[in-house]
């Protein structure tokens, strides 16, 4: 299974290598370096869209919390993201460390719980997103209405499975997560986690995408930036088997700004700044494991208590 990941990263990476040696490497260095302190922007979306992120998992949480316990959360969930978006590199189980950085204030298996239902909501908000994505694209796109419409089909049968999956899962670790569901109480905190992992986790995408767009190319609309996002998501569920989508994510940017009328090489500035972004992101997040003394060994014990 390793040997097949780093196949599909040696992959990814020549992909970006043939992107900047069609489009040149100057002119995305220039924008780069020309968008300067608005960088900085981009990271402090990301912050407030990980507190909303953060909120839909403290409400998943069986476990009595205090209001000031939030930050620890919250920095379990910095952590923990940052774990998995390098899991290629360190192989470390990032949904698991979520619930091992709070298991002293929150039991490791209630944690953990808590956190696949997260997962859960997470893959049925990025399907929706998604579905929304391909319903612009009806309007934005000039393709075969039986190309997108099959597309969506596909998606909304997905979304369905992972409903049925929800309902129907009757053992482990997944019951006691949607043991969580039959009260009114908590029917109305799993909506409220799909909120968050919704409608804030499109306003930022989108919002993050226009500010580039905008100071970087010169040029924007909030709904081309919405779709370029949506798009961007779209591909990354597609090529799910590449790691951390290097290339492609690069790709579908210049492919759909290309498609909507802007210059191409300004996706691979979207794409880099974007990955910029996450890797300041990933820094905090490894200073916390780290100050926590959290290593993947830790996470292979705890996740045996499961069994």
């Amino acid at each position: 299974m390793k040997k097949a990941r780093y196949i599909f990263l040696a992959v990814g990476v020549i992909l970006l290598v043939v992107l900047f040696a069609v489009f040149g490497i100057k002119k995305p260095v220039m924008q780069i370096v020309e968008f300067g302190w608005k960088f900085w922007i981009c990271v402090l979306i990301y912050l407030f869209n990980q507190m909303l992120l953060t909120y839909g998992w403290f409400v998943l949480i069986t476990y009595p919390l205090k209001a000031r316990q939030y930050f620890d959360v919250l920095m379990a969930r910095i952590a923990g993201d940052a774990a998995t978006t390098i899991n290629t590199a360190a192989s470390i189980a990032g949904d698991a460390l979520k619930a091992m950085y709070l298991k002293e204030v929150v039991p490791f298996k209630i944690g953990f719980a808590s956190v696949v239902m997260d997962r859960t909501i997470h893959m049925v908000g990025n399907t929706l997103l998604i579905l929304t994505g391909l319903f612009v694209g009806f309007f934005k796109l000039n393709m075969p209405i039986y190309v997108l419409a099959g597309v969506f089909a596909f998606f909304l049968f997905f979304l369905g499975f992972l409903i049925y999956i929800m309902k129907k899962q009757k053992h482990g670790i997944i019951q006691h997560a949607i043991s969580m569901l039959p009260s009114r109480e908590n029917l109305n905190h799993f909506w409220i986690s799909l909120f968050m992992h919704t409608v804030p986790v499109m306003a930022a995408g989108t919002i993050e995408i226009y500010i580039i767009m905008y100071y970087a190319g010169g040029s924007a609309t909030p709904l081309d930036a919405m779709f370029v996002y949506l798009f961007g998501l779209f591909i990354a569920a597609v090529a799910f088997f590449v790691p951390l989508n290097i290339g492609t994510s690069e790709g579908s940017y210049s492919m759909v700004l290309a498609f909507l009328g802007y210059d191409p090489v300004l996706g691979l500035t979207v794409g880099i700044l974007r990955r910029l972004r996450a890797l300041v992101w990933s820094g905090l997040g490894l200073i916390l494991l780290f100050h926590k003394g959290l290593t993947g060994k830790d996470v292979e014990r705890d996740e045996s208590l499961l069994k």
